[in-house]
């Protein structure tokens, strides 16, 4: 600049931050030490305060008769005559002054002012983008104090979270084993002479500590998915039994709703699959308890279809409904986080800690590689759940009882459905048919009695009926009263399907010839069997009388005399497995380590 000016001296003063002072920062021709150290006033002490006050061209022809301002110590002592400053102006405010000197008399024209003022905007600019280089780099190094400080939290977080995983899988560890013996000493409790008071408290005890239980268990699976410790078993398992199973675990709850439990499982559905099978049928469990819980009245459904079904693998979508209270729409996806449920009210008519679906969704992600659960509800209509999990089909596909294909004991015998609930009629319909039996659907005791009649007069009578104990109007009990009563109904042999629970929790009265008592959801092999049996023999009628004494008669099989050594370090439990043993009448021996096992079994 200096030398395109033809000058002996240039400047560039930078404005300090307190806004009174300019520094000089660079330049040429003045003497050794002043760079980086003058300083003048940002007022009219000096040209170039003069300059930042006017904020435009200054113009000195003659220094000795220049009264605009001061003249300042550092032009007087390198003896400047002439000069020109002009401002370096920034977006918000002035950054400095830049100026030319000289130390003859000398008149600055307009192309000299237009070159200062060129470089005062270079400047400037070089100014602005050295800034915001300095914020931009300031910005990166707090972004990066911020990511590590972020990741020393999250560090800090994952540790916590480990922390307290083990804490409650280890809490939930010790308070089982306690929680076991009182169950074991209830339920050896209840089987002795008790008055109906203490059968009643000890009944209370062990229904409180079963819900305990399923809350423990609710908290560890919690706390082995949040620890990334679930690990999925790959095993072979029966569909169907799984799905019954799970049902199993419910149908007490949903008899003592009232409630229609039904069990929907596509008769194109493989029966053995690969996966874990654990898993699943605690997804389905949680998911029909929740539909159970809220459900007042009408039905809940717990069904399987196939999408697809490859060489290898099946499509599978499970799925669960009911005709419960509903779920609003803002609160659909709420209800899969922990600990929420859709109503979140303390003074809620529904209890539970709202961790199951949050242990499903995990769950089903974990079997079906990162699927979800959706849900489909209408306000006071009811929801369905469902979620889709691809399985490889196991290698054998035997069936067991031959339940998946025809019986020639079934070909061409005529069964008349009897039930008022549609879901039931067709499922039972469809497996009628596929045993290879001429089934026929009455929704009602009158339509029942009307179809017994027309087939009796044609001579086309039904082989059998199965008849649904609980119906509006004419119930399934008084349908077999009229058919006792009148011959032009037949006389078929009845198998009574009942929600209510067993035989006994049913009154049949005195002239009941049913054939068998099942309870609903009804087995499909239980189911088969009764039939299968009526079938054999049509005059035999003493089944078991229900799923429950079938259970009792297997039970009772199991009472056998013999040595059992019992291996248990908690004192607690090997007295309730010891209580259990006696009572099957085993003799039994105690150990409480392994060694002290080996030593017995060597003697």
């Amino acid at each position: 600049m200096a030398d395109l000016l033809e000058v002996e001296y240039a400047k560039i003063f930078e404005l300090l931050p307190d806004g009174k002072t300019l520094l000089l920062r660079d330049g040429i021709g003045w003497q050794k030490g002043l760079v980086g150290h003058c300083t003048v006033g940002a007022g009219l002490d000096s040209q170039a305060g003069f300059t930042l006050q006017t904020n435009d061209v200054v113009i000195v022809e003659e220094l000795s008769s220049e009264v605009r301002f001061k003249r300042s110590s550092l032009l007087l002592d390198h003896n400047i005559v002439s000069g020109m400053t002009v401002v370096i102006s920034g977006k918000d405010r002035p950054y400095g002054v830049l100026g030319a000197h000289t130390k003859q008399l000398r008149q600055f024209g307009y192309d000299d002012v237009h070159f200062l003022q060129a470089v005062a905007n270079v400047l400037s600019e070089a100014i602005q983008r050295r800034a915001a280089e300095d914020n931009l780099e300031a910005r990166k190094q707090e972004l990066v104090g911020t990511n590590r400080t972020l990741d020393d939290a999250r560090s800090s977080a994952e540790s916590a979270n480990r922390a307290k995983s083990e804490f409650l899988a280890n809490m939930s560890h010790e308070i089982r084993t306690p929680m076991n013996g009182i169950m074991g000493m209830a339920e050896l409790a209840l089987d002795t002479e008790l008055t109906s008071d203490q059968r009643e408290y000890l009944e209370t005890v062990l229904g409180c500590s079963n819900s305990l239980l399923g809350l423990l268990t609710d908290i560890l699976d919690y706390s082995k998915i949040e620890a990334r410790k679930v690990e999925l078993a790959v095993i072979d398992f029966e569909l169907l039994s799984v799905i019954e199973g799970a049902m199993d675990m419910l149908a007490h709850r949903a008899g003592e709703k009232g409630l229609e439990f039904i069990c929907d499982v596509s008769q194109s559905a493989p029966w053995r699959l690969r996966g874990d099978p654990g898993r699943l049928r605690q997804v389905l469990v949680n998911l029909a308890g929740n539909a159970i819980k809220f459900t007042e009245q009408g039905e809940v459904t717990v069904g399987v279809e196939v999408e697809h079904e490859g060489n290898q693998e099946v499509l599978l979508r499970f799925f669960v409904s009911d005709t419960g209270i509903g779920i609003p729409d803002d609160r659909k996806a709420a209800i899969f986080e922990s600990f929420t449920q859709a109503d979140g009210a303390t003074t809620r008519k529904h209890g539970g800690t709202g961790l199951g679906l949050a242990i499903s969704k995990q769950l089903v992600g974990l079997m079906g590689h990162g699927e979800t659960i959706s849900v489909e509800s209408r306000l006071g209509q009811g929801s369905t759940f469902s979620f889709r999990i691809s399985l490889p089909l196991a290698k054998s596909q035997e069936v067991e009882h031959g339940l998946m294909s025809s019986s020639s004991l079934f070909s061409q015998k005529r069964v008349l459905i009897v039930d008022d609930n549609e879901t039931n009629r067709r499922i039972l319909h469809a497996l009628l048919e596929k045993w290879g039996s001429l089934p026929e659907l009455a929704c009602s005791g009158p339509a029942a009695l009307h179809c017994l009649s027309d087939a009796y007069a044609q001579g086309k009578a039904f082989d059998a009926i199965l008849l649904d104990v609980q119906m509006p109007g004419m119930d399934g009990l008084e349908v077999e009263r009229h058919i006792l009563a009148d011959s032009k109904f037949g006389n078929p042999p009845i198998v009574f399907l009942s929600s209510l629970g067993s035989r006994s929790d049913v009154d049949l009265g005195s002239r009941s010839h049913a054939a068998a008592f099942l309870t609903k959801p009804v087995k499909q092999s239980v189911l088969y069997e009764a039939i299968q049996k009526l079938f054999e023999d049509q005059a035999q009628v003493c089944l078991p009388k229900s799923n429950e004494e079938k259970l009792k008669t297997q039970r009772d099989r199991r009472r056998f005399d013999a040595r059992i050594l019992l291996v248990e370090d908690n004192l607690v439990n090997r007295k309730v497995a010891v209580g259990i043993l006696k009572k099957c009448r085993c003799d039994v021996l105690e150990a409480e380590n392994g060694q002290i096992a080996l030593d017995i079994m060597q003697t």
